[in-house]
């Protein structure tokens, strides 16, 4: 049991670094995303900063999604049920 575990800790050691190599070079090749690939990497790695980060990155998109939702329910209200409203003047 011990040694399928250090096997699973070497992979993930090496897939992670593997992600990081892949995502430099995707930073210069269109095809490839290299950010991403990067932060994967780099939680695969168990790296608290990174990890921090898409921790703080899903606290602010979480909360620019329920303020979006507040700004539409607050224009529907002030127009009634929010009818009559073009596209843009709703966004």
């Amino acid at each position: 049991m011990n040694n399928q575990t250090n096997i699973w800790k070497i992979l993930k050691y090496i897939a992670g670094w593997a992600l990081i190599v892949l995502g430099v070079i995707g930073l210069f090749l269109p095809f490839l995303q290299g950010i991403l690939m990067i932060i994967a990497g780099g939680i695969l790695l168990e790296n608290k900063q990174i990890i921090e980060f898409v921790k703080s990155m899903q606290k602010k998109w979480e909360e620019r999604k329920f303020w979006k939702f507040l700004r539409k329910k607050e224009e529907e209200g002030e127009n009634g049920s929010g009818q009559g409203k073009t596209d843009s003047e709703k966004l």
